[in-house]
């Protein structure tokens, strides 16, 4: 019977979709926030603060995307 409960909860944790949208989740956020604050910077007239945030976005949506063709 203890088997059986064993069985059945390794079952239930291979079915959770947050424990495994937990990096792309993670990554989208960052590269949402690096878009924001590239966004503010341009507004403001500071570009070579806009273009590092810019390059630190396609960093990290570069690395999503690797994490998607390895997943």
């Amino acid at each position: 019977m203890e088997e059986l409960y064993i069985n059945y909860k390794a079952h239930n944790e291979s079915k959770n979709i947050f424990k495994s949208a937990r990096t792309p989740a993670t990554l989208f956020t960052v590269a949402g926030i690096f878009y924001i604050l590239s966004g503010i910077f341009g507004l403001i007239g500071m570009y070579s603060f806009a273009n590092m945030f810019n390059l630190l976005m396609g960093v990290v949506l570069l690395t999503l995307a690797f994490w998607a063709y390895t997943r």
